[in-house]
């Protein structure tokens, strides 16, 4: 596997629907159904927070995307969401999307969703795209790297601490589990330096 920064403008469909395949039970009641969701996330995606692992035939395996004060792996445009709901549907999605704060605030380096495709689970495509990401922080000066993951996601708790990850908090999401399928997230921190 090759990791590298970075998406061609052909390959956002594609990225779309395995960010789907991740993320879609936890999303499906926001951003469903599938075929509209993907469209959303295509048009969304942004490209410089984002790093995908290659098979040597150069299909993308994997998918790691980050956040910084400089935007995220989805940008926040509001026309986006207009485009693919309608003004009524960007506007309640917008709303409880916001309800959804990350304790993070807008700083910091945070990791910002992980998909490796199910056909290549097991063979480190999440190791490589974690130390990806550290290495990205590391050279724009973070010396941490921070994440939430619901936490009922044993097999990602246990990937991030094997990578040197420590929880250093969590939330309920409250009446917003309804919504979003999950009751709790852990944060999880890694010291870089």
């Amino acid at each position: 596997m090759q990791i590298e920064k970075g998406i061609q403008q052909s390959e956002r469909e594609h990225v779309a629907a395995l960010y789907w395949q991740g993320f879609g039970e936890k999303l499906g009641r926001m951003l469903g159904p599938q075929e509209r969701a993907v469209a959303y996330i295509a048009c969304a995606l942004n490209s410089d927070h984002i790093f995908c692992a290659r098979t040597a035939a150069g299909s993308i395996a994997g998918i790691a995307g980050y956040q910084t004060p400089k935007g995220g792996l989805l940008r926040g445009n509001p026309k986006y969401l207009v485009d693919h709901y309608g003004r009524i549907g960007a506007v309640w999605r917008r709303i409880m999307f916001s309800l959804l704060k990350s304790p993070f605030g807008t700083g910091g380096f945070v990791i910002d969703g992980i998909v490796v495709a199910r056909e290549y689970r097991g063979n480190g495509i999440g190791t490589d795209l974690i130390e990806a990401l550290a290495r990205e922080a590391n050279r724009q000066g973070y010396d941490m790297l921070r994440l939430e993951v619901v936490d009922d996601n044993f097999r990602a708790k246990a990937l991030y601490e094997r990578r040197g990850f420590r929880k250093s908090g969590g939330a309920s999401i409250g009446i917003l589990r309804h919504i979003f399928g999950f009751r709790r997230t852990i944060t999880m921190e890694r010291r870089l330096r």
